[in-house]
């Protein structure tokens, strides 16, 4: 390729001058297939590469990169790289020391070659911060949770102006969920935003009617009314009428959820969203000159306050316990106390936990269960029973996998080491303390016994007597000014010398 000035003088003495191809060759200096090029077919110097740009940083990546998008075409789109998160696996993991923009155009080089499809055009939004106004959606991911690779639900909450977000991992969609999700992006907010935009989702929704008029659930409804928001509805299958929390659950699925991050539970996996949520306020979004933080900061003036006291996500049902203390809810069941067997109760099913209660007085709480026909048995509303059938400690349901700190089983092989009759039934008293002791004085008591060698329940019962009695420093001293009359006796010392007379 020629430079523009020797372009421009070679046309002029072709055009404006009339000299031959010959001649101008022979002035310039410039080799004539190539003046006949340009003067046949007169075009700006453009110069076509015979074979494509080398990659000296990049080129012994393209192996890793290749291999990431064709994996890809092989998963739902949700859970593809993008070019951002390639960039940042190349980097992190491979040692990669070269720029983004290099990935992004090899990575949008290659998607084009394996055929992956392009966006589709959308309209340019235009938010204030006066409005404090919200979109809120669900997202499904998956991670790997204990080992187990686990579809999750995302309740995420983002603000239209600021763009500031907060995402919670959930088991479910279901309303109890919702709710917590909401509590918790308030609190992580500090505030309530003044509308929320929703697509029309059952938890919320009981019947679209005509245009955006909507009949909402009861209990939404209440919760509504507890934070005093508004609640605002997209039309029938347009979820672009909520673009940015739409874009907002790709971001954070495509961020934090490729690939399948690893955690040991859901609740650890929250701990660290809530990190990278306000990680994220720091981060400064395309096209704006602050950061995300300092542009809600304006939204944060606007914002409904808390109330007092925070509402309570859960569905409320009544319940029946059956003659072996357990209440059912799905396909689960539940121990209560055996005292509240065979009576109605109250069940409150949270988004994590299951909360059983007697005349607004709790008797139970338990994990809630995701599996389907599982028992979540707390041994400890059974024990009472074992003063009745203490042989059912071999064979009962509760205590099947009761997992007790180790003097317990040491305590319980010495008694039946000692006595095989009676041994069962004398560590079954060792349990019944547990009615009125927690498990932690138990077990020092049975440490303490175990030192003694009291290998009895009657041992340990004094043992836990004596550590529930406060130790006084010292007996208060006697006020004799009430008994004037026994001032001035005085008690002699006893003679021990006397006892002599006895050896």
């Amino acid at each position: 390729m020629i430079s523009m000035g020797n372009y421009e003088n070679l046309l002029k003495k072709y055009v404006v001058e009339g000299k031959p191809v010959k001649r101008i060759v022979r002035e310039t200096g410039i080799s004539r297939n190539t003046v006949r090029k340009y003067v046949r077919n007169p075009q700006q110097p453009d110069y076509k590469r015979t074979k494509p740009y080398g990659k000296p940083t990049l080129g012994k990546f393209t192996g890793v990169v290749d291999k990431i998008l064709t994996d890809d075409r092989e998963l739902p789109r949700k859970r593809r790289h993008t070019a951002k998160r390639i960039f940042e696996r190349l980097r992190d993991e491979y040692g990669y020391v070269g720029g983004e923009s290099t990935v992004r155009n090899y990575v949008a080089d290659r998607k084009r070659e394996l055929g992956f499809a392009a966006k589709a055009a959308t309209f340019p939004l235009d938010h204030q911060p006066h409005e404090a106004a919200a979109q809120m959606d669900w997202g499904e991911r998956f991670a790997d949770i204990g080992g187990v690779e686990t579809k999750i639900h995302l309740c995420c909450v983002r603000f239209n102006y600021s763009g500031h977000f907060m995402v919670q991992a959930f088991p479910g969609e279901r309303q109890e969920m919702m709710f917590e999700g909401h509590r918790r992006a308030f609190e992580f907010f500090g505030g309530v935003p003044m509308r929320i935009t929703y697509d029309n989702l059952t938890p919320a929704v009981k019947k679209v009617l005509k245009g955006r008029n909507r009949e909402e659930q009861t209990d939404f409804a209440a919760f509504r009314a507890h934070y005093l928001f508004e609640s605002d509805y997209c039309n029938r299958a347009s979820p672009w009428e909520k673009g940015g929390v739409e874009n907002m659950v790709g971001y954070v699925g495509r961020n934090f959820f490729v690939p399948a991050p690893r955690f040991n539970s859901i609740e650890h996996l929250n701990e660290h969203l809530l990190d990278w949520c306000s990680e994220n306020a720091l981060r400064v979004a395309a096209c704006r000159d602050r950061t995300v933080g300092e542009y809600f900061s304006e939204e944060e003036a606007r914002l409904i306050s808390l109330p007092k006291h925070p509402h309570e996500c859960c569905k409320t049902y009544a319940v029946k316990a059956s003659h072996e203390s357990i209440v059912s809810h799905e396909t689960n069941r539940y121990s209560v106390p055996v005292a509240h067997a065979n009576r109605r109760l109250t069940l409150k099913v949270f988004a994590f936990e299951v909360v059983i209660a007697a005349q607004d007085c709790v008797i139970a709480r338990h994990r809630r269960s995701f599996e389907r026909y599982e028992y979540v048995l707390d041994p400890l509303h059974y024990v009472p029973l074992l003063e009745r059938k203490p042989g059912a400690l071999l064979w009962a349901k509760p205590f099947r996998n009761w997992k007790l700190p180790e003097i317990f089983t040491a305590f319980q092989s010495a008694l039946l080491d000692r006595d095989p009759l009676l041994g069962g039934k004398e560590y079954v008293k060792v349990l019944l303390l547990l009615r009125s002791h927690a498990i932690e004085d138990v077990e020092r008591a049975l440490n303490a016994a175990w030192r003694l060698r009291a290998l009895n329940a009657d041992a340990v019962a004094c043992l836990l007597a004596q550590q529930s009695k406060p130790q006084n420093a010292g007996a208060a001293a006697i006020d004799m000014s009430r008994f004037p009359s026994l001032a001035a006796v005085r008690v002699t010392a006893p003679d021990n010398q006397k006892y002599n007379q006895l050896l």
